[in-house]
């Protein structure tokens, strides 16, 4: 397993809940961690590998995913998604069997 370093621009949330106030410090925490990626991938030297993460092309060390991976849903965006078992039912019940 790798491990993201501090010196890389993180984003976490897994402290974060589901109030209003813990979406507005989601969007903050990933504006700032969109900020700090697009400077550091503008400035060159890395690439992205085929999960989307940023590598340092020097090292191999993992840097971060892509931001557009990681960017909270807009309110528009979670009032059209779907639960994954509609959206994808046959993959869905493909899993379902695998894991039995």
């Amino acid at each position: 397993m790798s491990v993201v370093t501090d010196k890389w621009p993180t984003f976490i949330t897994v402290d974060l809940g589901a109030t209003e106030q813990d979406d507005a410090e989601m969007l903050r925490r990933w504006t700032v961690y969109d900020q700090r990626m697009k400077t550091l991938i503008a400035a060159g030297g890395v690439h992205q590998d085929e999960d989307g993460w940023w590598v340092d092309t020097a090292t191999g060390e993992l840097i971060g995913p892509d931001p557009e991976l990681e960017r909270p849903l807009s309110a528009e965006e979670l009032t059209i998604a779907r639960p994954f078992a509609e959206a994808l039912p046959d993959l869905y019940e493909s899993i379902k069997r695998m894991r039995k």
